[in-house]
């Protein structure tokens, strides 16, 4: 039973880690087009 929490809680946390690093990739991608945009 433990275990089965443990594994959903790291499956959870996993989760939430590469949904946090692909929205910073996403806003610094978003970031330097706009920068890029500006320039042209």
């Amino acid at each position: 039973m433990a275990a089965g929490v443990a594994g959903v809680f790291d499956y959870r946390h996993v989760f939430l880690m590469t949904t946090l690093l692909v929205i910073i990739n996403l806003m610094m991608v978003s970031s330097a087009y706009k920068k890029d945009y500006r320039k042209a």
